[in-house]
């Protein structure tokens, strides 16, 4: 949350709803425009009972590394928070939909808007199973790639894992 906090947008979108744990920390925060999608059939279905009603939430089922993905962001026309938390625990397989984060970046690099706030989950787990071709240099030059004012940090995940978080954002000039 205090990421959120720190990095002010309008619009969440997250990649791997889960158990829609995001989604609801975006909602705590006070988004009222939430985007998110999940492979997983049954957090999917979880999700959707869960948020039920909820006006501000937007939920879709697919893979975050495709078109459904850049379908569903491509109406944002306002810088937009994005937390990029999309993978299976499964470490078998480069391209087996396991490690979407390069395919998202890609989507996000063709998106209209150069200045959204990336927040990327999970970075311990770059260079092993799946995530063995995804490297903290490789992802730093990819968003390097969409706007080169992009400032890089690592930071502290909740589950107390060291520099387990990638923020990317662009300083706002005064």
């Amino acid at each position: 949350p205090a990421l959120l906090h720190k990095y002010p947008t309008t619009v969440f979108v997250e990649t791997g709803t889960a158990g829609g744990w995001g989604v609801q920390v975006a909602l705590d925060e006070g988004y009222k425009d939430i985007r998110s999608i999940e492979l997983m059939q049954g957090c999917y279905e979880y999700a959707m009972d869960r948020f039920y009603g909820c006006p501000y939430v937007k939920l879709f089922f697919g893979h975050s590394g495709g078109l459904i993905f850049a379908q569903m962001i491509a109406d944002i026309k306002v810088p937009a928070t994005f937390w990029l938390d999309a993978h299976s625990d499964f470490q078998d397989g480069e391209y087996d939909g396991g490690a979407p984060l390069l395919q998202e970046l890609a989507i996000i690099a063709r998106h209209p808007i150069k200045t959204h706030v990336l927040i990327l989950d999970d970075m311990r787990l770059c260079g092993q199973g799946n995530w063995r071709i995804i490297t903290k240099d490789k992802l730093t030059a990819v968003i390097k790639a969409i706007n080169p004012l992009y400032v890089i940090e690592y930071v502290d995940s909740k589950l107390r894992m060291p520099e387990d978080i990638l923020v990317a954002h662009v300083p706002v000039v005064e």
